[in-house]
């Protein structure tokens, strides 16, 4: 049977707002790969290959909708398209599998021999066990990397030799099934488009509804949360059980198993808190990770001790004893049960603020935010990308508290973007979830520190910049302070 499932690359977000992908020079990854598309699929179907695509609905449907639709339909095979970008322009051919999936580690290989005969160069295969698309999928699956857009031999070949491409990628497909491949197939899009050849201007900042001129904030240095320094002479002490505890009770990997046994997700949910601490993200747990970790879970502790939760040793190394007293004390307020310290628990427990204690601030009628415009937040290189709703609504609500105008430096980044802006790249402004803002004229060392606390009790989180006089907005709760 040949049944594939072949969806365009980005395109369209969960929350239905355009997702232009990885950008870059007016570049964008969504319609490389809808262009790629166009000339792939008029070659499968001339042989007679039943296929389904979100091409069909000009792409109007997320990951999340077109796997759950491979798997309703009974698809055999997933490949979506994509093209990436990092900050060194590393080019070349990069699928990425489900680790140990050797159907799809085939399915790898011919891709890279066929689009390997057009000029595009093999990078690597990327074995993972927390890839969505993999993951979610129950058939065999490929996230195909077909190049970098900040690489200019792989973007010359990939627009230039779209055709070419869009045939090779068919040939791989044919190939994988063992189809024939058609003799004197000429190469027609179903559909063809034309990327922007310049990006529009970046949109000004925004007061209370005009536009106004702002000096740049510098790129900020690496974030430290508020925590006992750094020891050089430092020893580990947690052992295999004591990080998953930490990283479930602390939420950087919440619901992986207590089995003290090391593994891909306990590897990756360290690398999610080494880039929540942002410290270098090698995924293997040392001595600066265990003494950011230490610190955070002794202040849970301290909490959880104060409110008469924990009875236990303050010294920072999560167990039984420090999940069980996150339980106890969910269960005490009526929040879910779970261990996990997300957003409403962190709120109750360090802040005291219940979920129904957030202010709420309604927009007068036909207007979406009462203080800031819905082009406010959007990427800086023009590329249309949005943060989410819940961060303008929190915008909303922290302006109101705070009383004083406020500007949005810098809020939705797509790859391209945040590495213009040095962000890390695990940043929450990649994935629609923060804002940097300030208040003009206002900001000082310590009105960073009542800004921040504004945010919380507004139920978001906030990473201070003391020294470079702002606020970083996120829904992720939490309170750092970077110097």
């Amino acid at each position: 049977m040949a049944y594939p499932y072949l969806p365009v690359a980005h395109g369209m977000q969960t929350n239905g707002i355009g997702d232009p992908g990885a950008c870059y020079n007016g570049r964008k990854e969504s319609d490389i790969s809808y262009r790629i598309v166009s000339y792939a699929l008029p070659l499968l179907t001339s042989v007679g290959v039943k296929l389904e695509s979100d091409f069909f609905g000009n792409n109007d449907k997320n990951i999340i909708k077109c796997v759950e639709e491979a798997n309703q339909l009974g698809c055999d095979l997933y490949v979506s398209f994509h093209v990436d970008s990092n900050k060194d322009a590393v080019g070349g051919v990069m699928p990425i599998i489900q680790a140990g999936d050797a159907q799809a580690r085939r399915f790898a290989e011919l891709a890279i021999k066929n689009l390997g005969e057009i000029g595009l160069k093999r990078r690597t295969i990327l074995e993972r066990e927390d890839d969505y698309e993999n993951l979610k999928t129950n058939m065999t699956s490929c996230v195909l990397e077909m190049g970098t857009i900040n690489n200019e031999e792989d973007f010359n070949i990939l627009w230039n030799k779209a055709p070419q491409v869009g045939k090779q990628i068919a040939y791989t497909i044919l190939d994988y099934y063992g189809i024939t491949r058609p003799v004197d197939f000429t190469t027609v899009p179903y559909v063809d488009s034309k990327i922007p050849t310049s990006l529009p201007s970046p949109l000004p900042p925004v007061i209370d509804g005009t536009p106004v001129s702002v000096p740049p904030v510098e790129n900020p240095a690496p974030v430290a949360p508020i925590m006992p320094p750094v020891s050089q002479d430092y020893q580990v002490r947690y052992e295999t059980i004591n990080i998953q505890y930490f990283l479930h009770i602390c939420n950087y990997s919440p619901g992986l198993a207590f089995d003290n046994e090391p593994g891909p997700v306990t590897s990756t949910g360290v690398g999610n808190a080494q880039r929540g601490y942002q410290i270098a993200d090698d995924e293997q747990w040392g001595p600066v990770t265990e003494q950011k970790a230490s610190g955070q879970v002794g202040i849970y502790q301290t909490k959880l001790k104060e409110k008469g939760f924990y009875n236990g040793e303050i010294d920072g190394i999560p167990g039984e004893q420090t999940y069980q007293a996150v339980i106890d004390f969910q269960n005490s307020v009526g929040l879910r049960a779970d261990g996990c310290i997300g957003m409403n628990t962190f709120n109750y427990l360090i802040n005291g603020i219940a979920p129904s204690d957030i202010v709420e601030i309604p927009a007068p009628s036909g207007q979406s935010y009462v203080y800031f415009t819905d082009d406010e937040f959007k990427c800086a290189c023009g590329c249309s990308g949005d943060v989410l709703p819940e961060i303008k609504a929190l915008a909303d609500r922290v302006r109101a508290r705070y009383g004083y105008p406020l500007i949005v430096t810098s809020g939705f980044r797509c790859p391209y973007q945040n590495d213009l802006d040095g962000g890390v790249g695990f940043s929450f402004h990649m994935q629609g979830m923060a804002a940097d803002i300030y208040s003009p004229g206002r900001m000082s060392y310590d009105e960073v520190e009542v800004l921040a606390n504004v945010i919380v009790e507004c139920g978001g989180g906030v990473i201070m910049y003391h020294a470079n006089l702002f606020c970083h907005m996120q829904l992720e709760v939490t309170k750092w302070s970077m110097n």
